[in-house]
């Protein structure tokens, strides 16, 4: 899967789910079909994690993403 965008170019291999990923058009808007036939509870919970990371590239390319990182220190003295 390959997303094009504003903030630039994202790719990622599914190869390893046999699953079939189409892109349907209807009219003006374009969705994202993922799809995977006879597949067991632990294989189908995968097509959720799947969509999201697409859904994920899609943000990324167009909105962006800003990351903060904070640093915590604690410490807790043994006695």
């Amino acid at each position: 899967v390959t997303v094009d965008g504003p903030r630039g170019q994202l790719q990622r291999n599914y190869d390893h789910q046999y699953i079939e990923i189409t892109k349907v058009e209807k009219g003006e808007k374009s969705f994202i079909k993922v799809q995977k036939w006879q597949g067991l509870k632990k294989e189908l919970a995968c097509i959720r994690s799947i969509c999201q990371s697409i859904q994920n590239m899609f943000t990324g390319v167009t909105k962006g993403y800003r990351y903060k990182m904070r640093l915590v220190y604690a410490h807790f003295p043994i006695n």
